[in-house]
């Protein structure tokens, strides 16, 4: 990013940024969110420095500090000014190491038995530095104005923050660990293979569809990435990304192939008849919004999740997304043109190849004044 300032017939100067992207693609254009001069971080911590006690010679022996929760920054304790480590669990350490475990929820640091982890000396002082955080109070409201304590630095947050959360209650846990029972960690099944293909860190993956390949122990699955594009087709990174996760959860006898998506554009003549009342052109312009939704790899057919894998292209099926338009009476002579990855057209519907997805066309509609009955007419 290079910042350059350009003289203009103007008594301020103006600024202009760059990017410039080095390596890699993406499937859906960066856009910039916001933009702020003199902008900095700001985590809502508090560091607290406290002398909690003295020791009294015992084993095991636990201190509870002022303030909880403690967050995953460093606690630093201290034994008579000698520092001593934080482990994750005191039984892995021998009777000579000065170490302590730290329960942040509950805010007490433990000390070891002298068999597991070693004991304060008697009478020693515990001083304690650690940081505790407002969990989701910290997550103040946009625009709110505040100044530092000690330096008397003011500033405003443009927008709301976000990331603070209170600690985990009992029953938040099992919730939590119901949920984890259902989430697929192992790809075994086409459904297995998708889930873990959509969640793919770090990237946008609108839809994945698994099936057996030709070869033994073969699994073939299709992404495609979210993006605005007519027809979404993943780059080579996205692919290479997406291959890398499932190899990570497969088995270890089965072959991974992911591929990019085939697509039919799909375009339509038809007549309607508007129903009286209605502006016929504002019900054309519905009608051809409705048929470019219906059509759209990602947001169509009737649910709104994306037309279905290889499902062919039936009048009927458009017929019925044209008669919900607000304003139209009827339709007739409806034709479909395709054209792409289909594998042919009879009495009039349209057969897509395996695993093919559709793409709106242009859709051509003229409108009759008159006509007695439509419904049904060829």
């Amino acid at each position: 990013m290079k910042e350059k300032s350009i003289p203009v017939n103007s008594e301020k100067a103006f600024f202009f940024l760059r990017c410039r992207l080095k390596e890699g693609g993406y499937e859906l254009s960066p856009r910039v969110k916001r933009f702020y001069l003199n902008a900095v971080e700001v985590i809502q911590k508090e560091k607290i420095t406290e002398t909690v006690g003295v020791s009294n010679g015992f084993p095991s022996q636990e201190f509870h500090l002022k303030r909880k929760p403690i967050t995953t920054d460093r606690v630093e304790v201290k034994v008579n000014n000698e520092i001593w480590e934080e482990t994750e669990d005191i039984k892995y350490h021998s009777h000579r190491e000065r170490v302590f475990t730290v329960d942040r929820n509950e805010g007490k640091i433990k000390f070891g038995d002298k068999i597991n982890g070693n004991i304060p000396p008697y009478g020693s002082t515990i001083s304690v530095i650690y940081f505790t955080s407002s969990g989701k109070k910290g997550n103040i409201s946009e625009n709110v104005s505040w100044e530092t304590g000690i330096d008397g630095i003011k500033a405003y947050n443009p927008f709301r923050a976000e990331g603070g959360s209170d600690p985990e209650s009992l029953e938040e846990a099992f919730i939590r660990a119901k949920k984890d029972l259902k989430e697929p960690y192992q790809c075994v099944t086409e459904k297995d293979f998708e889930y873990i293909a959509i969640n793919t860190p770090d990237l946008r993956v609108a839809r994945a569809k698994a099936y057996k390949g030709e070869e033994k122990n073969t699994v073939n699955i299709i992404v495609v990435p979210f993006s605005f594009k007519k027809r979404p087709y993943p780059g080579e990174n996205f692919i290479r990304s997406v291959c890398y996760h499932l190899d990570r959860h497969r088995l270890i006898t089965t072959n991974v192939k992911v591929k990019t998506p085939e697509y039919t554009e799909i375009s339509t003549v038809s007549k309607i008849k508007i129903k009286e009342g209605f502006n016929p052109e504002l019900v054309v312009k519905r009608a051809e919004k409705k048929l470019r939704d219906f059509f759209h790899p990602i947001f169509g057919w009737k649910d709104g999740k994306g037309w279905i894998f290889g499902y062919p292209v039936y009048l009927s099926d458009i017929y019925e997304c044209l008669e919900k338009v607000d304003g139209v009476d009827c339709v007739f002579n409806l034709k479909i043109l395709p054209k792409g990855a289909f594998s042919g057209v009879e009495n009039g519907n349209v057969f897509l190849k395996p695993f093919a997805l559709t793409v709106s066309g242009i859709h051509r509609i003229s409108i009759v004044e008159s006509v007695e009955e439509c419904r049904g007419m060829v």
